[in-house]
């Protein structure tokens, strides 16, 4: 029993010292949305913006290897050069009520994305046009902002889709069938 006391100082002094190394390593910086502040930021190692584009709710978003920046937002997505020129653009449909939420960069160039209100997967190219859709069901009293969520395209062809207002991942095959379904002990966001 007195070896508990000298047991948890020591684990108290381990955790302390891994706190105190952990504060003084330099930090990175990184990209971000800011979907309540609706903005996509990246910010320096000491925690000051140093670069900022302002879009309503942006979700997703990438660094890509040419340096631009590529995110979704509700209504679309964009890739921009650090100097603030947009070299690619999605406009989500406006005749009906649409939120994007989840965007990837494809390897062979093109972006795939996700859209709540039209319940679809789509894989646009860099001329902005859809080359393939796959369409998404989910249960009737899912409202639209709380379909759909990150999504990635897998090397198989396969998708992982979060479906928030379900409370699932599921993989999806290329055609649309769901191939498996895990349910999330909490609200996927």
């Amino acid at each position: 029993m007195k070896q508990l006391p000298a047991l948890l100082f020591l684990t108290l002094t381990l955790f302390i010292a891994n706190v105190t190394s952990a504060a003084e390593q330099p930090g990175r910086r990184f990209l971000c949305c800011d979907y309540p502040g609706n903005k996509v930021c990246i910010v320096s190692a000491e925690g000051k913006i140093e670069w900022q584009w302002d879009c309503k709710n942006p979700q997703d978003c990438w660094l890509l290897p040419n340096g631009n920046y590529l995110f979704c937002f509700v209504s679309g997505a964009l890739e921009v050069t650090p100097a603030k020129q947009v070299v690619w653009e999605y406009k989500a449909p406006t005749d009906v009520k649409v939120e994007v939420h989840a965007c990837q960069p494809l390897p062979d160039g093109q972006v795939m994305l996700v859209e709540c209100g039209t319940s679809r997967i789509i894989e646009v190219d860099r001329a902005g046009k859809i080359t393939k859709e796959i369409k998404l069901a989910t249960t009737p009293e899912v409202k639209l902002h709380n379909q759909f969520r990150g999504t990635r395209k897998l090397k198989n062809g396969h998708y992982l889709v979060t479906f928030k207002g379900e409370g699932k991942v599921k993989e999806i095959d290329g055609s649309g069938k769901v191939l498996r379904s895990i349910s999330v002990p909490r609200r996927p966001a």
